[in-house]
């Protein structure tokens, strides 16, 4: 392949998901029309993790203790070399044009990240539905965290030397707390609306402890507050002037005017 491609560098945090790990990295070497390097972090598994990744001869393996998802991939990330990195948990899988695809939605939008549309998946690999994100700006990228938005990484491609290390002990909302942190840094996203990537959807899975993903959001927002409490909070009271804007436009309504229901519509898709 000829070197002229941007690299690409796939990091696959791995903790007992043997069992799914080789589609993990068959999807990731089969990248098209781009050089990719991958990565598992072997999160101190206690199943056949190492045996798996192993047999992969042009795959990098870091072993290490077990330090949670968010280390692991810090953990990737320095190892990293390509200029580009993205975060492929050892459960989920890409298609074979989302590196070259969000590597050109760069290009075109001039931004140091991308993100795509992506499709639910099962333990059957059953491909369940598409899950298209109606925020591609930064603007209604930071109001849709705010409300509760969430993308999962495995959609997130972005240049290496930009992102910033995933914040510890919230492994449920760590990749949340960065994608805040980065929007709040006035990083832009460039989007496609191609599903490019499969996010399984497991019993087991992480995001099904509804306790746990609680403590975790509310461990990332405090982080937030605590690395941009300037931005943080002066986006939340800009949140709160719109809401109340679209709320008085939305009163309006009920007296028919078409000018008003077009400004409240305009609103709600800018909040939205």
């Amino acid at each position: 392949m000829a070197q002229t491609h941007p690299t690409l560098s796939i990091i696959i945090p791995c903790y007992n998901h043997a069992h799914w790990l080789p589609i993990a990295i068959e999807s990731a070497l089969a990248q098209k029309e781009v050089a990719v390097e991958v990565i598992v972090v072997n999160d101190g598994s206690t199943d056949n993790t190492i045996e798996v990744a192993s047999k992969y001869a042009n795959v990098i393996l870091i072993t290490q203790v077990n330090k949670g998802l968010a280390a692991a991939r810090n953990a990737g990330l320095k190892r990293a070399t390509g200029t580009y990195a993205s975060f492929l948990d050892a459960d989920d899988a890409l298609t074979p044009y989302f590196g070259v695809k969000l590597i050109q939605a760069t290009t075109n939008q001039n931004t140091n990240f991308a993100f795509c549309a992506h499709m639910l998946t099962n333990a059957n690999n059953d491909k369940l539905e598409s899950i298209v994100h109606n925020f591609p700006t930064k603007l209604n990228l930071t109001s849709k965290l705010f409300n509760g938005g969430f993308f999962p990484p495995v959609c997130v491609l972005g240049k290496t030397t930009k992102w910033p290390e995933f914040p510890l002990n919230m492994d449920g909302h760590a990749d949340y707390a960065v994608w805040m942190f980065l929007a709040l840094s006035q990083e832009s996203f460039a989007y496609t609306q191609e599903p490019l990537a499969l996010y399984r959807i497991l019993v087991n899975s992480m995001s099904k402890n509804q306790e746990h993903m609680e403590r975790s959001l509310e461990s990332a927002m405090q982080w937030c507050a605590a690395q941009q409490p300037q931005l943080f909070f002066q986006s939340i009271r800009e949140l709160q002037i719109e809401h109340c804007q679209c709320l008085h436009l939305i009163e309006n309504l009920s007296k028919h005017r078409p000018t008003l229901i077009r400004k409240a519509i305009r609103k709600l898709k800018k909040l939205f």
